[in-house]
C-alpha cells in the first residue's frame, strides 16, 4: 500500500502536472482566445510603434444623440434629424454612406400611414391643413420614409446592425445577392480539430429572409478585444462585414471573392488572419485615435453644410459609443491598409516554441546555477518581445506571444519549486531510512582515541638540546 502512495504522490509532482499542461496547450490552439491581456498590451506597444499612414483621411463621422437613434428604431418616419441628414446626403455625391443601428428600423406604421394619406387626399383637409401650415410636415412623414427606401434600395445607404461575439438572434436582412463566393476553401478536417476549443466572432445563428431593407452584420461586441472580422458565416454562406461592404461600396467594385486567407475586391487584395478576421491599429484596444471628421447632427442645418461630404465615406452612429468608435477606427484601419495579420505559420511555430520551452525549463534549468537560469530566461523572454515588435512594424504581421511569454515566465518558477519539491519533499522512503540508518550507526560508534606520538631517542636533537644547561658568563674588565 505504502508503494502504491509512493508511487501515485510522485505522479503528482510538479514537473507532471506542468508537462500535462503543456500537452493541453499543444492541442488547443489557445492563444488567440486565452492572455487576452498580455496580447492586448504587447499588441498596443507595436502599434503606437509602427508608422502611421500620412494621407488625409476620406472619411467623416456624423454624430447622432442616443434620443434620436432610439426613435428611428421605433418609427423611422418620425425621426425628424436623422430623416434630413439622409435626405442631405442624398443631395451630394458621397463614395458610400452607413447607419449604424442595433436593430433595423422600424419603418410600418399602419395608423400613421392611414391617417397621413386621410390629410393629404381629403381636399376639404389639404386646404385647411395647407392654409394652417401644418401639411408640409405631414407630408414629410412620407418623404423621409420614402427617401430612406430608396436609399436602401439603391444602396447608396447601408445598414449596418451590431451583432455581440455570438448573435443568437434572428437574422432576418441579408439577401443572397451579398453572398461572397468561395473560391477556394482550406478548412480541413485537421484544421477543424484545432479549432474546436476557439470561438468563433463569425456565427450568425438564425438565418431567414423577412425583412423589407437589407442590411449588413457589424461586430459590436460591448468588450472588444484586437481581432475584428470581416466576413460572417452563416453554414457554408459567407457574407460581409459592413466595413468591408462599405469598402466595396467607396472603391467601384463590382464583387468581393475569397481564396484561401485572401479577400479580393476586384483588383484590391486584403490578407486575413485565422478565422477571417484582422487586427486593426486603430481601435480602443490600442488607444490610438482615427484621423477622422467628425461633425454633429446640430450642425447641419442648411444645404450648403454637406458640401462637406462630397466624395467622401460617410459613417453615422451615436456618439460616445464605443462599438461605434471602433467600427469607425476599423474601417479607417481597413481602408488605409493599417492592419495586420497572424500569418498562417505561427500555428505550428508556436506547438513547437511550446516543446523548445518544455525542454528548456525541465532538462537545461535543473543543471544550471540559479543566476545564469534567470539570465538565459530573461534573455529568451526579451528576444520573443524583439521578434514580436520587429514583425509587426516592419511586416505589418503580429505574433500573439503573450502565450509562450507566460508560459516561459511561470515555467520557470515551476522549475525552481520543482528542483526544491524533489531534494527537500519528495525524497524517496527508501533513502530516507538509509540516511537515518547511516546516522544512527556514526552516533553510536565510540570517539576514536588520539594516536600517541613515540617517545624521542636519546641522541636526538630534541633531546640534545633539552639537555643543555645554562652557564653563566662573566665579562672581562
Amino acid at each position: 500500500m505504502k508503494r502504491v502512495l509512493s508511487m501515485f504522490s510522485s505522479l503528482l509532482n510538479l514537473r507532471n502536472f506542468f508537462a500535462a499542461a503543456t500537452f493541453f496547450l499543444l492541442l488547443t490552439p489557445l492563444s488567440l482566445v486565452w492572455l487576452n491581456q498580455p496580447n492586448q498590451f504587447l499588441f498596443s506597444i507595436g502599434a503606437h510603434l509602427t508608422p502611421k499612414p500620412q494621407s488625409a483621411s476620406q472619411i467623416i463621422k456624423i454624430f447622432i444623440p442616443q434620443s434620436e437613434m432610439d426613435r428611428l428604431i421605433k418609427d423611422m418616419p418620425g425621426a425628424l434629424g436623422i430623416g434630413n441628414v439622409l435626405q442631405g446626403l442624398r443631395g451630394v455625391f458621397t463614395k458610400g454612406v452607413i447607419l449604424v443601428v442595433d436593430e433595423l428600423p422600424n419603418t410600418e406604421n399602419y395608423a400613421t400611414d392611414v391617417l397621413v394619406n386621410r390629410l393629404v387626399n381629403d381636399n376639404t383637409l389639404h386646404e385647411s391643413l395647407q392654409a394652417s401650415g401644418i401639411l408640409p410636415d405631414i407630408e414629410a412623414l412620407g418623404q423621409r420614409r420614402d427617401n430612406y427606401y430608396a436609399q436602401v434600395s439603391d444602396g447608396s445607404l447601408l445598414l449596418g446592425i451590431t451583432q455581440p461575439r455570438l448573435a443568437r438572434d434572428k437574422v432576418n436582412y441579408l439577401r443572397e445577392s451579398t453572398l461572397v463566393p468561395v473560391v477556394e476553401k482550406n478548412d480541413t478536417a485537421l484544421m477543424r480539430i484545432m479549432t474546436f476549443f476557439q470561438p468563433s466572432p463569425l456565427l450568425l445563428a438564425k438565418f431567414r429572409y423577412e425583412s423589407k431593407t437589407s442590411g449588413y452584420p457589424v461586430y459590436g461586441d460591448t468588450n472588444p478585444g484586437v481581432a475584428y472580422p470581416l466576413l460572417w458565416r452563416v453554414g457554408d454562406d459567407y457574407f460581409p462585414d459592413a466595413i468591408l461592404a462599405l469598402l466595396k461600396k467607396t472603391r467601384g467594385a463590382n464583387q468581393i471573392t475569397r481564396k484561401a486567407q485572401v479577400l479580393s475586391i476586384d483588383n484590391t487584395s486584403i490578407d486575413l488572419s485565422e478565422s477571417n478576421v484582422i487586427y486593426p491599429m486603430y481601435s480602443s484596444a490600442t488607444g490610438l485615435m482615427d484621423n477622422m471628421e467628425a461633425v454633429s447632427i446640430a450642425d447641419l442645418k442648411n444645404p450648403a453644410d454637406y458640401n462637406r461630404f462630397y466624395n467622401k465615406a460617410v459613417l453615422i452612429g451615436v456618439k460616445d459609443n464605443r462599438q461605434f468608435a471602433d467600427i469607425a477606427a476599423a474601417y479607417y484601419s481597413l481602408d488605409k491598409r493599417a492592419y495586420y495579420t497572424v500569418p498562417d505559420w505561427y500555428l505550428w511555430a508556436e506547438k513547437g516554441g511550446l516543446l523548445f520551452l518544455l525542454l528548456y525549463l525541465f532538462l537545461l534549468i535543473p543543471n544550471l546555477r540559479i543566476n545564469l537560469g534567470l539570465i538565459i530566461t530573461a534573455f529568451l523572454a526579451a528576444a520573443l518581445c524583439v521578434l514580436q515588435l520587429g514583425l509587426q512594424i516592419t511586416q505589418m504581421q503580429w505574433l500573439p506571444i503573450g502565450l509562450l511569454l507566460s508560459y516561459l515566465l511561470i515555467g520557470h518558477v515551476f522549475a525552481l519549486l520543482w528542483m526544491l519539491q524533489k531534494n527537500v519533499f519528495y525524497s524517496s522512503p527508501d533513502a530516507k531510512q538509509k540516511i537515518n540508518q547511516r546516522s544512527n550507526e556514526l552516533l553510536k560508534q565510540k570517539p576514536r582515541e588520539e594516536p600517541h606520538l613515540p617517545a624521542p631517542k636519546a641522541d636526538s636533537i630534541f633531546t640534545r638540546t633539552l639537555a643543555i644547561k645554562p652557564q653563566k658568563f662573566t665579562l672581562g674588565r
